[in-house]
């Protein structure tokens, strides 16, 4: 449901923070508050209500971890926790309603106080 998940460039991602995109990666940084998303108008398709999904990455986190939560505007879909280094699957179902049903129903990362490091081949299905 993703566009660009191998971040060739920074097309369909908005960077927030000190997030950065170079290199075929996403560049995470040490920073606490800064959020990459993806509109629901990149995606192929928005986010849906009482929806089971799963969130697949690949994590380089160098200096251990890196803490972030999975959020939609108005929403935390997956609450904060530590991921290190390698393939990252993250499952998890929407609400069964959107606090702010009229705004965009994209998905994001927003990252509290962790490593820096980098994240590639990103990608969200439907399961």
């Amino acid at each position: 449901m993703l566009s660009n998940g191998g971040f060739d460039s920074s097309a369909g991602w908005t960077l927030d923070g000190s997030f950065t995109i170079s290199g075929g990666v996403l560049n995470v940084p040490r920073e606490n508050g800064a959020i990459v998303s993806q509109l629901e108008t990149i995606m192929t398709g928005p986010l849906l209500v009482n929806t089971n999904y799963r969130l697949a990455f690949t994590l380089n986190a160098p200096n251990g971890h890196i803490d972030f939560k999975v959020v939609t505007v108005g929403d935390d879909l997956v609450t904060t926790a530590s991921y290190s280094t390698g393939l990252q699957t993250i499952n998890f179902t929407t609400p069964a309603a959107w606090s702010y049903p009229a705004m965009d129903k994209g998905i994001g990362l927003y990252v509290y106080y962790s490593q820096a490091g980098q994240i590639d081949n990103i990608s969200l299905i439907r399961v």
